[in-house]
This record gives C-alpha cells, sequence and structure tokens, in this order.
C-alpha cells in the first residue's frame, strides 16, 4: 500500500518519514505528511497564534479588557482582521503558507472577503471559542455566513485618508467596530474606531464622476478633527456601502435598546432591595421620589454599564427607569412625563465628580455625590466608603451650615453632620475640595439653596415668636431706631444708597436674599451713583443684626438679619411718612391722584421741592396713603420723580403766565399760615447731620 501526503497527495519514499500534525484549537489534523507540507502548514499555525497574540494584546491595551469571554464579537472580529492584514496582507495567495493552511483552495476563484472570514474563524477558534460558543457561531458555516452579513470588504475605493493628496485608492473593510484602509501604494493601514453606541451619520452626495459618502461623526485615528469621505464610482457600489452602513445602525440600535433594557433590569433589581431595606413598613409606590433617586443614583453609578450615562441626563437611565418602575412615585409629585421628570431632577437634584473630599483624620480622595432635597450620597473612590443620608422632613438641616474654609492651605466646602469627631485635631464633617472652583461653588450654591427654604421656616417661626412677645419686639424695635438715630432719614431717600444698601444686603445673605426682592428691572443708579452712607449702614445693620442674635438667643445670625430686615423695612413707611407730615403737612384729601398729590408738592413754599430728601419723604408720605404701592421706595422712585417733574414744569409755567400783583401799604389781615411744628428732640436733623459711630453708643443707658 502506497504511503502518499495527506495534503499534496506526493507520495512518500520508503525511507521517507511521514509526519504528523494534530491541533485539536483549530480542528486542523494530518498522520501524513511530507516534509513541506508540514513545514507549510506549522507557519500557517505559528501565524494563527501571532494573530491571536495581537488580537489579545489589543484588547488589553486599548481596550482595557479583563474578561475576554465577555467581548462582543464584533470588536474580535475587528481586531482579528487588523491582525491578518498586519501579519499577512497577501492572505488570498495560495502561496502562503496560511492561505495553504486554512484557505487550501482547489479553485482559482479568489474570494478575498469569503478568505478572510475563514481565516478569521480559524483565529477565533484558536483563542476566543467561548465567545463564538456563546453567539452560536462555533461552527465555520455560520460564522462565515454571519460575517459576510455583516462586514464588507471592498477593494479600490478613494477616500480621504492622505495628507499629501486630497483622494487615496485604498481596500477598504468595514465593519460595526471600525473602518480598515489598506493604502495600495504604500502598503500602510489606517483606521477609524467605532464605539458601541455610535449610529452612524452619514450623507450620500453625487457628482458628474463619483458619489460621495460623507460619515460626519466619523474620524481617523491619530487625526481627530478630520471626517471619513469615501469616493465611489458606481451607484451599485455606493448603494452596497451604504446598505451596509444602514445594516450596522439597525443592529446598533437595537443592540442599544437591549443594553439599556437588561442594564436597566438589573440596576432595578438593586433599587428595589435598597428600598426596602431602607423603608421596610413602606410599600415602594409611596416612597418619596427623592429616596428612589438617592438609590437609583447608587445603583446606577456603581454599575459599569449603568455609569455610562449622565444620571442627570434627561434621555439617561435615570429618566428611563424612573419612567418605566416607578411612575406612582413620579405621579405623587404632579410627573406626568419623561420631559417633567428630567426637569425635576435638573432643578432639585445635582450630580458631582471629580472632586476631592475629606472625612476625619484620613487624606483627602477622589470622589463622587449626589444630593437630594431629602438627603444625598457621598462616596469615596478609594476607600469604598459611602454615606447615605435620607430625612422625610422637608426644609430640612441636611446641608445646614454651609461653610467656606481654609484647611492646610487649601479652599475647602464643610458639609457638617451629626456624628462627633472624637479628636479635636479632626475637622468634623464631610469636606469637599477640587481645582475646579466652579465645580465646588455649584456644590455650595445647592446647599445654600436648600438652606435658604430651611433658613425661611426657622425664620417664620423665630417671627412669630417674637411678635408674640411684647419685651422682645421692643428690643428689635430699639435695634431698628438705632439705625435711624445713628444715620437720620436722608440716606433712605436717596435712590442710590438705598440701592447699593438692599443689593449689598441681598448678596450678603442667602435669607436677606430670598427676603429684599431682586432689582433687576431698575436702574443701577439714579444720582451719580456715588455713595457715602451706605458702607456705614451695612456695618451698623450687620452689629445690630448679632446684638439682636446674642438678646434674642436667636439660633443663626441670618435669622437674626431677617427679622430685623423685615421691621426696619415696615417702620420706614411709618417714621418717614411722619417726618414728612413734621416738616410737610398733611397735605393731600381724600381721593387725590398721584398727580393731584405732586401738584400739591409742587406748589408748597415752606419747602424746597426740587430737593432729593423731600421727594425722598413725600414718596413715603404717599406709599403710606395708598397713592403708591407700598411694596419699596425704590419701585416708586422713578413713576414719583417723572410725575413730579412734569407737575413742577406746570406750576412754574402757571406762575409765570400770571401778572404781577401791585405793590400796596395795605396791612394783610389774613391769619398766618402756620409754621410746622418744631422737631422732637429724638428726631433726626434736617437735612444735614452727623452720623454716630456705633461703637459709641451707650446702649442700655
Amino acid at each position: 500500500m502506497k504511503n502518499c501526503c495527506e495534503k499534496c497527495g506526493k507520495e512518500l519514499g520508503f525511507f521517507e518519514r511521514s509526519l504528523k500534525i494534530n491541533n485539536s484549537r483549530i480542528n486542523i489534523q494530518y498522520d501524513a505528511l511530507c516534509s513541506e507540507c508540514h513545514k507549510t502548514i506549522k507557519e500557517g499555525i505559528s501565524q494563527i497564534d501571532e494573530m491571536y497574540q495581537r488580537v489579545m494584546g489589543n484588547l488589553k491595551e486599548n481596550y482595557r479588557a479583563t474578561n475576554m469571554a465577555a467581548v462582543d464579537i464584533d470588536t474580535l472580529i475587528f481586531l482579528a482582521v487588523e491582525a491578518l492584514l498586519v501579519i499577512e496582507p497577501n492572505y488570498f495567495s495560495d502561496k502562503t503558507s496560511l492561505n495553504q493552511t486554512i484557505i487550501n483552495r482547489t479553485d482559482r476563484i479568489i474570494n478575498k472577503q469569503n478568505d478572510m472570514a475563514k481565516i478569521v474563524y480559524k483565529v477565533l477558534l484558536y483563542g476566543f471559542f467561548d465567545n463564538l460558543e456563546n453567539n452560536g457561531l462555533d461552527k465555520s458555516k455560520n460564522f462565515v455566513s454571519y460575517m459576510m452579513q455583516n462586514t464588507l470588504y471592498m477593494e479600490q475605493l478613494s477616500m480621504n485618508c492622505s495628507e499629501e493628496v486630497p483622494r487615496t485608492y485604498v481596500n477598504a473593510f468595514f465593519s460595526r467596530k471600525g473602518f480598515i484602509m489598506e493604502r495600495i501604494e504604500k502598503k500602510t493601514l489606517l483606521y477609524v474606531m467605532i464605539k458601541d453606541e455610535t449610529v452612524i451619520d452619514y450623507e450620500m452626495k453625487q457628482t458628474e464622476d463619483y458619489y460621495l459618502i460623507d460619515f460626519k461623526n466619523l474620524f481617523y485615528t491619530g487625526d481627530p478633527g478630520k471626517n471619513v469621505q469615501c469616493y465611489v464610482n458606481g451607484v451599485e457600489n455606493a448603494k452596497t456601502i451604504t446598505k451596509t452602513i444602514d445594516n450596522f445602525n439597525t443592529k446598533t440600535t437595537k443592540k442599544e435598546e437591549r443594553r439599556i433594557r437588561d442594564t436597566l433590569n438589573i440596576i432595578n433589581e438593586k433599587v428595589v432591595r435598597d428600598l426596602k431595606s431602607l423603608k421596610p413598613d413602606e410599600a415602594i409606590d409611596t416612597i418619596h421620589l427623592d429616596c428612589v433617586l438617592l438609590c437609583i443614583a447608587k445603583n446606577i453609578r456603581n454599575d459599569p454599564e449603568g455609569r455610562k450615562s449622565p444620571i442627570q441626563a434627561p434621555d439617561g437611565l435615570t429618566v428611563d427607569l424612573l419612567w418605566k418602575k416607578y411612575t406612582a412615585n413620579l405621579a405623587l409629585m404632579g410627573i406626568d412625563s419623561k420631559e417633567k421628570a428630567a426637569e425635576y431632577i435638573a432643578k432639585n437634584c445635582l450630580y458631582a465628580d471629580g472632586f476631592h473630599v475629606k472625612y476625619g483624620k484620613k487624606d483627602p480622595e477622589t470622589g463622587w455625590a449626589f444630593f437630594t432635597t431629602k438627603g444625598y450620597i457621598v462616596a469615596f473612590d478609594q476607600s469604598k466608603r459611602l454615606f447615605f443620608m435620607y430625612t422625610d422632613d422637608y426644609p430640612n438641616d441636611l446641608y445646614f451650615p454651609c461653610n467656606e474654609m481654609m484647611y492646610n492651605g487649601r479652599q475647602y466646602l464643610q458639609l457638617p453632620m451629626e456624628d462627633e469627631v472624637p479628636n479635636d485635631d479632626e475637622l468634623d464633617g464631610i469636606l469637599f475640595f477640587s481645582r475646579d472652583v466652579k465645580l465646588i461653588m455649584g456644590i455650595g450654591h445647592y446647599f445654600e439653596r436648600n438652606n435658604m427654604f430651611y433658613q425661611m421656616e426657622n425664620f417664620i417661626e423665630v417671627e412669630e415668636a417674637v411678635y408674640g412677645d411684647p419685651e422682645q419686639l421692643m428690643e428689635v424695635k430699639r435695634v431698628s431706631d438705632h439705625l435711624f438715630r445713628d444715620f437720620g432719614y436722608m440716606p433712605f431717600c436717596l435712590y442710590d444708597e438705598w440701592y447699593v444698601i438692599q443689593k449689598e444686603l441681598r448678596q450678603d445673605d442667602i435669607l436677606l436674599n430670598r427676603l429684599i426682592p431682586e432689582k433687576s428691572g431698575l436702574r443701577k443708579r439714579y444720582a451719580t451713583g456715588d455713595v457715602i452712607y451706605a458702607p456705614k449702614i451695612l456695618d451698623a445693620f450687620k452689629n445690630g443684626a448679632r446684638e439682636l442674635q446674642d438678646n434674642l438667643e436667636i439660633m443663626g445670625e441670618s435669622i437674626a438679619k431677617g427679622l430685623l430686615w423685615c421691621y426696619f423695612k415696615a417702620s420706614l413707611i411709618d417714621t418717614l411718612s411722619k417726618e414728612w407730615v413734621r416738616i410737610g403737612g398733611d397735605i393731600l384729601a381724600a381721593g387725590d391722584d398721584l398727580v393731584t398729590a405732586f401738584f400739591k408738592y409742587s406748589s408748597l413754599k415752606t419747602i424746597e421741592p426740587e430737593k432729593t430728601y423731600y421727594i425722598g419723604l413725600f414718596i413715603y408720605y404717599l406709599m403710606d396713603k395708598n397713592i403708591l404701592p407700598d411694596t419699596d421706595f425704590l419701585d416708586n422712585y422713578e413713576r414719583a420723580v417723572q410725575t413730579f417733574l412734569e407737575c413742577k414744569r406746570e406750576v412754574d409755567r402757571t406762575l409765570a403766565e400770571q401778572p404781577a400783583e401791585p405793590i400796596t401799604q395795605e396791612i394783610n389781615t389774613e391769619p398766618e399760615t402756620p409754621r410746622p411744628q418744631a422737631a422732637p428732640a429724638d428726631a433726626a436733623p434736617e437735612p444735614e447731620f452727623k452720623p454716630l459711630n456705633w461703637e459709641d453708643d451707650k446702649r442700655g443707658e
């Protein structure tokens, strides 16, 4: 019986030793080979191993893959093709060992894409069998069919991949994970990487000579500013490419939808478990939305797939999960659409990461946080510690007080906590720090906004208690009146002074920011804009608030400021209106309107109506008479001044037209107009005065 080579059929001599190859990993087995065929197949298998090693290197270095069995099949195909074109670009030639080992073609027709699929199958069979099996592609026929349907290889295309010339001829491989272009002249490879969730945006344009396919969101690796453009001859070739891209997009969309659905289910199981742990006696449908959001944020951030979606994104997993699983909780807040859910999260929650966080004596570490109106999560990246705080109360003191402080030469934002730190050298609470100043400021503003509601609730309680206690109310009146005694009435009749006072008070304190309306619709200055009294009045106001805080034992300087402001502002109209009556008289009658009032004012002979001080007093008088709204002096100022100027011009014109009366020696028998009464001893001087220093006052004497 003749002994022949199983591959080439060559008869082996009597003394020629037959060689064997048995590689179960790629299903290659020969019991009798001639030395030449043995060498060829050994080289082919070696190239398979080399390609496998290159794929593994790419996965570890560029994809940061750790679980190779979880790598999707399209990524493996893309990397295997890249390895093939690098290691054996002439794989389709029957003169190469790789082709002889894998293809072993008997016909003379070359199908490069089919040959490519067969070789890629062997590479994946060699090192990624589990991936093939998990996708039902462990059989050669199934895999080759899949790859032929989900990739495209085209020769002699023109692309804009060269810096020297606008168009370069290439052989191109298209897959859902990326494009590989082989420049025909230089035999070099160029790559275009495509992220998992990317839906390829392209536009096809027809010219006289070719079809241009412009890939708007695909860019060359190494040249991120240059998007891919492909020039194709013939409408059929162009349609083949666009059809392939459309198939990619369809598969990407379906796969992304499936990924999101699976991710949501996994995350929701953990959310439900957390909610049951936090609220064991409460039905999940009745739990407050903030508590649900905290659990969702925690589990999205800890899920490798979930963290790809920004927590506060309007179209992210948070909103999707709420809308699919927690519509009852949304309904409790009056939310009946995904858009309203996204709006609620944007307005009432804050997600932050990339900052440094410190607690106790341990060194700062990076972290992330999610804040809501009823609770927060602060997570430490390195130590994996997690602070989870939640309360059913609102308003609450979760973020109160919010302190900015210096520690070891750095600016921190301090969030106090209820538990005490045992060592006196340690700082109480959680400290936030970042080189990104805007990030820390954003967290601080969120704390302040929530503290405003807490402070407002406390302020209302304190205000009711003070107004219900005559002795405490007298103390507030004493401190408020002291401002008038020190500075008189003039600063509060001058637009520029009063504008600056309100603006600075509003910016200085979160509660005053709420109590003092924003003057966005008013001009910033009325005259020169120069202020003299405002800085001193601001200091006196702060000192008075501190004294009020101490004497009435008020918790928080901010509440004392709010109490003093509300009383002082309310007393302004009454006090300055009475001052006008003392100086100019109660000149208005029932039924008078604004124009009538200023005609009477402009006709007064006992004062100089043009003086700003008198105009200011008269405005308070009009507010007291309800001729002007009793909202704020600044709100009424411009309207009042314009009316005064018009009335004054009319009065002056009328006086100018009247004939001069002849001088007579007759004695005037009419009773003399009574002069205004003298000012009380404690009234402000008119209009010159010398403000006293707060420290010089002997209070209580």
